[in-house]
């Protein structure tokens, strides 16, 4: 197996102000809406099968990385630069955001979340909320927006179907420009959430909450970076 890790001058052609994608294995997902993901990125990082993925659809990463446990055996030559990690303690979309995070990136979005296995979907939710990057899921519905408190008056999309959930207790939510509105109201798992709300006309939705960590899901049907 040829593994490498990226050199120098690689380092700096994928680092910067790019639209990051990264790429699970999720088998739930529409391939044209991932072949529009990856056309539209700039950087792509793999998360072990999910190079699986991205070859059905004619594509491939700049990086993938991975105990590669998942990868095809018969893509391993065909990967840019493979990062083996074997590290049992961390799943790999933790090794994928780690990564992101070690090259310098502050946010990015992930496709492939959806799949057959709702522990991994869980789990890839829990990871992306822990991860110190900016994190967004490219579903095959929506956007879903991971947001960590304080936020302040941020301004997410301007058309459709919205939904909140939290996922840890938060604390001062605030929704404006939606059918039904929320005005500093705490949300917590098993408690209650905003589930199909819609956003009121062209002016986008805007949120703030003192406190927390929720997921804002808004409806798209394609990549919205």
């Amino acid at each position: 197996m040829s593994i490498s890790t990226p050199e120098p001058r690689d380092r700096d052609s994928i680092i910067g102000p790019k639209r990051l994608l990264g790429v699970l294995a999720g088998n739930d997902v529409d391939l044209n809406l991932v072949r529009a993901w990856a056309d539209s990125a700039d950087v792509i990082i793999a998360a072990d099968g999910g190079a699986n993925l991205l070859h059905s659809v004619g594509a491939r990463a700049d990086i993938t990385v991975g105990d590669l446990d998942s990868l095809n055996p018969e893509l391993v030559d065909e990967q840019a630069h493979l990062i083996h990690d074997l590290d049992q303690d961390t799943t790999d979309i933790d090794k994928l955001l780690n990564l992101a995070e070690k090259l310098g990136y502050v946010e990015m979005t992930l496709i492939g979340v959806e799949g057959d296995l709702l522990d991994h979907v869980l789990g890839g939710i829990q990871s992306s909320a822990r991860s110190s990057l900016k994190v967004r899921l490219g579903l095959r519905r929506a956007i879903g927006h991971i947001l960590k408190g304080p936020i302040y008056d941020h301004e997410i999309g301007s058309l459709g179907r919205v939904s909140v959930i939290p996922i840890t207790t938060c604390y001062g939510v605030t929704l404006t420009n939606v059918d039904w509105p929320l005005e500093k109201v705490v949300l917590a798992p098993l408690v209650n959430a905003s589930v199909s709300n819609k956003i009121s006309g062209d002016a986008p939705l805007r949120i703030s909450f003192d406190e927390g960590a929720l997921i804002v899901f808004v409806e798209a049907n394609e990549p919205v970076w």
